[in-house]
């Protein structure tokens, strides 16, 4: 399936209009942190809404719930890779998609919601 219809899928499950509206996101900011190389590394970089980060919150939103903070788990990360498509997962970096990067590449996220 393509990045679109993945976001269709996930807004359908919902019961979600596609479009995306901002209204429809409960989280503001996240707070990346990478954790590899021991509790006191924590190594972090902040993640603010954007118009072009919905469905990626969304995504996130899913797995969350009504939680603070997750893990950034293998199995996360392999649902999430199926989620963006290689083509937006195997091209990400803190400046492109800085949402995406972060998922791939930091342990935990924590959110700011609204």
């Amino acid at each position: 399936m393509t990045y679109r219809e993945n976001v269709q899928t996930l807004c359908d499950g919902l019961g979600l209009a596609n479009p995306l509206q901002e209204s429809d996101l409960t989280i503001a900011k996240m707070i990346f942190s990478d954790y590899t190389d021991g509790p006191n590394y924590g190594k972090k970089y902040e993640v603010l809404a954007t118009d072009m980060n919905r469905a990626g919150r969304l995504f996130l939103q899913q797995k969350a719930g009504s939680a603070t903070w997750i893990f950034l788990d293998s199995v996360l990360k392999v649902e999430a890779a199926e989620f963006f498509t290689s083509e937006l997962w195997d091209d990400c970096s803190p400046q492109k998609r800085p949402l995406v990067y972060g998922i791939k590449e930091c342990t935990m996220v924590e959110f700011v919601r609204k």
